[in-house]
């Protein structure tokens, strides 16, 4: 059987009048949608401005508790007493991690009698017995 020799006939029956009858009941659908619809207060156009204002508020409301919980607890605390209130072991933690360490910052730790460099030296047990070799023990000074 080819496409060809299907007969071509519309199988669907359209109601007489039904296109010229369409528009009427659609409008009459649509006006009964609209008085049936409760009025909001949120959907009439001219209360658009309680919705910005509402927005507003709720965003600086944010912003001030975010910055209340934030804040210190004793405003008129100085970098020194905020300072005190951190233990050595996160001061040394953050002193390890920290790209620009020195052994004077090391110093000022009571910790700093801990053997810290195999943690931010980057240098084999070899290296070092190589570069101590070299040293003339002899041109060393003694103070």
């Amino acid at each position: 059987m080819k496409l060809e020799d299907l007969p071509k006939e519309n199988i669907y029956q359209v109601p007489q009048h039904y296109f010229d009858k369409l528009p009427n009941r659609v409008m009459m659908r649509v006006q009964e949608n609209n008085l049936t619809k409760p009025v909001s207060l949120w959907n009439q156009q001219k209360y658009s401005y309680m919705r910005s204002a509402l927005a507003g508020l709720v965003l600086i409301l944010t912003f001030i508790f975010i910055f209340r919980i934030s804040s210190p607890s004793n405003p008129n605390a100085t970098s020194t007493d905020l300072l005190a209130h951190i233990s050595d072991k996160e001061a040394l933690d953050y002193l390890i991690t920290s790209e620009k360490l020195e052994m004077q910052d090391l110093s000022l730790l009571s910790q700093a009698h801990t053997d810290l460099s195999h943690e931010f030296i980057q240098v084999s047990p070899d290296d070092v017995i190589r570069a101590l070799d070299e040293v003339d023990l002899d041109e060393l000074e003694l103070n």
